[in-house]
């Protein structure tokens, strides 16, 4: 009879739990039914000014006058190419007291730069360079590339 007993008792009890687990309704973010839930928006970079943002670092690459373009390889290894018109700005070259122009560049791949851009008028365009500042100087001709004997 002990045993009748015990095992009312906890078939009884399993009911009750399994009745107070029970939800009709799903969870709502604040206990609010009507609306449903929406994750916060990130926050936004607080940036003093837009030349900040169109700034990059890297090495410089090529430098192509006849195309109006420089290539500038990022630490993560990728290239970005710029075009430069008559009003890019050089700064950093030791030596010089007239205006640098890009053209003073050639023959300084694998030196440090930091390029600040415009963004192109047509999408289809590269970025316009407005302001290239030589970091660290390079006289190497090829700095990723081994001497060849001949």
């Amino acid at each position: 009879m002990a045993k009748v007993i015990v095992f009312s008792l906890v078939c009884i009890l399993s009911c009750f739990t399994a009745i107070a687990c029970e939800r009709s309704r799903g969870v709502f973010a604040g206990g609010d039914e009507a609306e449903q839930y929406q994750p916060r928006r990130a926050p936004q970079k607080a940036s003093s000014s837009d030349t900040a943002k169109n700034e990059i670092k890297g090495e410089l690459m090529r430098v192509d006058l006849s195309g109006k373009t420089i290539s500038v390889r990022v630490e993560t290894g990728m290239e970005q190419t710029f075009n430069f018109d008559d009003y890019t700005a050089v700064t950093g070259l030791e030596n010089r007291s007239a205006k640098m122009r890009v053209r003073d560049l050639l023959g300084k791949e694998g030196s440090d730069v930091t390029v600040q851009w415009r963004d192109a008028i047509e999408a289809d365009e590269a970025k316009i360079a407005t302001n290239i500042e030589v970091t660290q100087l390079s006289t190497a001709k090829s700095p990723r590339r081994g001497s060849r004997k001949r």
